[in-house]
């Protein structure tokens, strides 16, 4: 009974709060329910890709008002400097981390930064 309470509004919930800057499991939600076989594998696969894009679509939208609001000009020279060293440092371990939730919007930003 639980599976069919959550159903596709859940996996949809789950595939949103994923692609958004909190962590989330939405392929292992999606895998228990492509295993239980309640769905179609193609509904399944249709609501976790909404579900995605349209968190995906959130966060980008968050990136261009936090942008506005605090403009990467009014960083401080030496944070500017200390990021750009780290990534020169780590190399690839900073892509690595990159997509843990607070750093993936901060490293986006050293290639535009002056």
């Amino acid at each position: 009974m639980y599976d069919t309470l959550i159903g596709l509004w859940g996996l949809f919930a789950s595939a949103f709060i994923s692609s958004t800057i909190m962590p989330g499991g939405s392929e292992a939600v999606l895998a228990y329910m492509v295993a239980k076989n309640l769905y179609s594998i193609q509904a399944l696969l249709i609501v976790a890709t909404v579900g995605n894009t349209l968190g995906a679509l959130t966060t980008w939208g968050l990136g261009m008002m936090a942008a506005k609001k605090f403009p990467l000009a009014t960083l401080l020279p030496q944070k500017k400097q200390r990021a750009l060293a780290l990534v020169e440092q780590r190399g690839i371990w900073v892509l690595f981390f990159s997509w843990l939730p607070i750093i993936v919007f901060y490293l986006a930003n050293l290639p535009a930064m002056p």
